[in-house]
């Protein structure tokens, strides 16, 4: 059963758009995205339709037998031509493994298991 968050908490004060948080298996959770009614009707890519059809799209898969975290970058713009399509034209998804962590069942966990990844301090 997926769990929702809405408002301030994931994407700003005045923002509707929302995440659900869904357990796939046992040992893995995806976070999913959904854009806000005002952002599909603003962007050219679904205002167009007179049914958009599924929007929501995966951000994040979390967990799973080697602890990872799979990253799918997504334009989130409504104004971008690109709405709700990958950020990058050659990565799909950015895979992050060997954490050790309990699954989140929450945005603020999210946030929480977030802060194990590695820094880049002194990369330039």
């Amino acid at each position: 059963m997926a769990r929702r968050f809405v408002g301030e908490r994931v994407f700003g004060e005045s923002s509707e758009d929302q995440l659900f948080i869904e357990r796939a298996t046992s040992d893995l959770v995806r976070v999913i995205y959904q854009p806000s009614q005002a952002k599909l009707e603003e962007s050219e890519r679904f205002s167009s339709r007179k049914t958009h059809g599924n929007t929501r799209r995966t951000l994040l898969e979390i967990g799973g037998p080697k602890q990872h975290f799979c990253i799918f970058p997504l334009n989130t713009l409504q104004t971008h031509d690109e709405f709700l399509q990958a950020k990058y034209e050659r990565i799909e998804r950015i895979i992050l493994e060997g954490f050790d962590f309990e699954l989140p069942s929450s945005v603020d966990e999210v946030r929480e298991s977030r802060e194990q990844f590695p820094t880049l301090d002194g990369i330039k």
